[in-house]
C-alpha cells in the first residue's frame, strides 16, 4: 500500500492563511515605511504601540475605507514611543504618516507619497 505525502511547503503555507485577529499589536514607523506587527484585528477597542526608529519625527494616522480619519498620534520624535487605542468597527483601514515637510535644498517632502502606508483589517 503506497502513502501519500502532502508536501511540507503546501502545509506550512495552508497554516499561515488562517492567522488569529488581535486585539493590540506594534507598529514601527521608519524612513519611509509604516510596519504593523499585525494586520488583522478584532473589532472593538484596539491597542496599538507605534515606535519611530526612524531619523524623522512621524505620525500614525488611522483612516476607515472612505478616507476618514478615525484616530492619530501626536507627532512622534524620532527613538520615541507612543500608544493609541481606538474603538474600531469591522472593515479595512489604513495606517499613514500624513508629515509633509521641506528639505535643505527646498524639495517637498510628503512621507505618505513616500510610502509611509499600510493597510489593515478589522474583524468581528
Amino acid at each position: 500500500m503506497k502513502r501519500r505525502r502532502v508536501p511540507v511547503l503546501v502545509l506550512l503555507l495552508l497554516s499561515g492563511c488562517s492567522v488569529a485577529a488581535v486585539s493590540e499589536t506594534s507598529v514601527a514607523l521608519n524612513e519611509f515605511s509604516v510596519t504593523p506587527m499585525a494586520d488583522r484585528l478584532k473589532a472593538g477597542t484596539v491597542d496599538l504601540s507605534v515606535s519611530n526608529s526612524g531619523e524623522f519625527p512621524h505620525t500614525l494616522v488611522v483612516s476607515d475605507s472612505a478616507g476618514t480619519v478615525v484616530a492619530a498620534t501626536a507627532v512622534i520624535p524620532p527613538g520615541e514611543a507612543s500608544s493609541l487605542s481606538i474603538d474600531l468597527q469591522p472593515g479595512a483601514y489604513m495606517l499613514t504618516c500624513r508629515i509633509v515637510g521641506q528639505s535643505d535644498s527646498g524639495e517637498i517632502i510628503d512621507h505618505y507619497q513616500r510610502g509611509m502606508a499600510a493597510r489593515i483589517n478589522v474583524s468581528s
